[in-house]
């Protein structure tokens, strides 16, 4: 019996593919009662960028949105920066896949941007992409016409706002603004020159621009007028002048105009008590004249006008200083 079953077995090992003996040894073992197989460990895989975000362009007020894919196991968390990764700064709240920057400004123009994405096997950061800013050119300070005269120094200015970079390039037309020319080297936010006969009857403006597009300031022009005063009474005592202050006796009265060759819709008198650095405009003094009786506290004030017209604003040169004496 023994020589019989161990052809048997070896029949049973060679036929079915698994001893018999196997099936009798695990039944010896507990058979249907055994110990289980141990679960298979879940698979793990470091996180791997599918889709790197890219540059966001956008227009000024606007939204911008970054955007990355990835896949891990476990899934990968997020975490969006602002700046590089040497140097980054954690956003807060930024913890998806996806980033809104709302109500972008001209100020945020080429700020960078990264995200780490991260699960317990590791880490993957993602490439640098920046936000550029659309903003076409806004002037927020437009040239005033100035009196002057030949060979005097004189200074046009604007003031502007836009993203990328602005550009300035003045002009100036001979023919009431019918046509412009560029002025070769007036490239600056200011334009300073000193004029010569033909640039009295000229206009100028300033065209700023970037990428986006462009704007044009008001014209100006060189008014070849100079503020007048007269004196109407009071006028007792010393009366000094010098090319640049005079000494007036207390009590003096004294009617500042200014003559335009064009109508005028309003003026503003002003005043300055330190040289010309600062000036306040004068309560009601929104008449053509302005008359001014010399105190005893004057010391070296002066007195200006600022008129506005059809074709934009006037400022006349400054009084001489005047002193009470």
């Amino acid at each position: 019996m023994n020589r019989k079953l161990s052809v048997l077995l070896v029949t049973g090992t060679l036929l079915g593919g698994l001893s018999l003996a196997s099936q009798v040894g695990c039944g010896g073992k507990g058979g249907k009662g055994g110990n289980p197989s141990p679960a298979p460990a879940a698979p793990t895989q470091g996180p791997t960028l599918i889709t790197q975000p890219v540059d966001v362009t956008v227009g000024a007020g606007m939204d911008a949105t970054f955007t990355v894919a990835a896949k891990g196991e476990p899934k990968p968390s997020y975490q969006w920066f602002k700046g590089t990764p040497e140097a980054g700064q954690e956003i807060p709240g930024a913890q998806a896949p996806t980033y809104t920057h709302s109500s972008v400004k001209a100020e945020d123009h080429d700020q960078t941007y990264f995200v780490k994405v991260t699960n317990r096997v590791g880490t993957v950061v993602s490439k640098v992409v920046s936000l550029k800013v659309v903003e076409r050119p806004e002037l927020v300070e437009q040239p005033i016409s100035m009196s002057g005269l030949r060979d005097t120094e004189t200074t046009f200015s604007v003031a502007a706002v836009g993203a990328p970079q602005l550009s300035f390039q003045w002009e100036r037309s001979e023919d009431q603004g019918a046509t412009w020319v560029a002025i070769p080297g007036a490239t600056e936010r200011k334009y300073t020159f000193k004029p010569v006969m033909k640039d009295l009857g000229s206009r100028f403006r300033a065209m700023v621009s970037n990428s986006h597009g462009s704007a044009h300031s008001d014209p100006v022009r060189v008014v070849n007028t100079l503020l007048a005063h007269k004196i109407v009474g009071g006028l007792s005592g010393n009366f000094h002048a010098s090319s640049s202050s005079m000494s007036i006796p207390v009590g003096t009265r004294l009617v500042y105009s200014f003559p335009l060759d064009e109508p005028v819709l309003s003026h503003q008198w002003q005043r300055s008590e330190d040289q010309g650095g600062s000036w306040v405009d004068i309560p009601g003094a929104v008449q053509p004249e302005y008359e001014h009786t010399i105190q005893a506290t004057d010391k070296g004030i002066q007195i200006r006008v600022l008129t506005k017209g059809e074709h934009g604003s006037t400022l006349s040169n400054p009084s001489k200083r005047m002193s009470a004496s």
